[in-house]
């Protein structure tokens, strides 16, 4: 019982170890991002294994900062990101996919990145959702959803969003 006991400790250290050596390579490596030593921080973050980490590696692949410019790249890391949630990397992803940046040009994926990021109140994704929605691009055109996001947007301060929700607004009717 007490060997059971004693190996159950030494796992549970392990774990702990484990997780505290991940964390403080993110933290040296979101430092060294924030501090523009790119080099250190594409090290440091590809074994840090967050999801802010994997944005921060995705913004520095697709801008080329301290490394090649690389869009595969920067979609493989803002995939990885996104599918755990972040909402700056599915907008960035959902930006990639409507541009043909490192991926085939793909409308309805791009809009569902769109959605996610939309849904947790990134409004750079509501406008571009609802610019989506008022177009057909991606998802059936429809004037009430477009407006909503658009909406949505600009009650978040989004001056796009602001300016075009003014220019709808203020249309005459047909």
């Amino acid at each position: 019982m007490q060997r059971y006991l004693g190996f159950i400790v030494l796992a549970a250290a392990f774990i702990v170890g484990a997780f505290l050596a991940k964390s403080n390579l993110f933290v040296s490596g979101e430092t060294a991002f924030e501090n523009k030593d790119y080099a250190t921080a594409l090290a440091k973050l590809q074994k840090a294994d967050s999801p802010q980490g994997q944005y921060y590696l995705g913004t520095i692949y697709f801008n080329g900062l301290g490394t090649q410019k690389d869009p595969v790249q920067a979609v493989k890391w803002y995939t990885r990101a996104a599918k755990q949630g972040h909402p700056e990397a599915q907008f960035a992803l959902g930006s990639m996919y409507a541009k043909g940046e490192g991926v085939q040009v793909n409308l309805t994926t791009a809009v569902d990145w769109y959605k996610k990021s939309a849904l947790q109140n990134n409004s750079k994704a509501q406008f571009n959702l609802g610019i989506a929605y008022g177009t057909g691009s991606g998802v059936p055109r429809d004037e009430a959803e477009a407006l909503k996001w658009i909406r949505k947007s600009a009650e978040l301060g989004n001056e796009r969003a602001q300016q075009a929700l003014a220019s709808l607004t203020n249309q005459p009717k047909h």
